[in-house]
């Protein structure tokens, strides 16, 4: 029985270190499986909880507003946990990740209609790349088209 519990550790041990790497290396998909893993295993895993929201976050994913409280749940005193709340309560954050996944969504299109030689599709995309620089986001913009666009 011993060699279980200790065999249970480790393994938690190791999901737990290799979540955390995906979650710094910016797999967030990756960190979310093994933090689930994890939470399988052990539900109340602060460490799991608190990982899983921090990948949410970083998702732009609302549910990590879940795993936060959960964790704020079970350890009050949770500092980091806290940290991440106030982070993620600011208005807008959240909405702001919808808004990049937008952005990306209309620079991907302008790439597709320009490799499919597609006059008039690329024309609309690049029409909506223009009104996002109006409203001072250069970083929607293909590359190579920032310097056209601020002409």
């Amino acid at each position: 029985r011993e060699f279980l519990n200790q065999s249970l550790m480790l393994l938690t041990a190791c999901w737990l270190n290799a979540a955390q790497c995906e979650l710094r290396l910016g797999e967030f998909d990756l960190a979310l499986r093994g933090y689930r893993t994890v939470l399988l295993g052990i539900p109340g895993s602060t460490k799991a909880l608190l990982g899983q929201g921090m990948a949410l976050a970083a998702m732009g994913n609302p549910a990590c507003l879940d795993s936060i409280g959960n964790v704020i749940a079970i350890e009050p005193n949770n500092k980091a946990a806290r940290m991440l709340l106030e982070q993620v309560s600011r208005p807008g954050v959240l909405a702001a990740h919808d808004e990049r996944r937008e952005h990306d969504a209309t620079r991907l299109a302008f790439m597709r209609a320009l490799s499919d030689g597609d006059a008039r599709a690329a024309e609309a995309s690049l029409s909506a790349c223009l009104d996002a620089v109006q409203m001072g986001d250069c970083a929607s913009l293909p590359p190579g088209l920032v310097g056209l666009a601020t002409v």
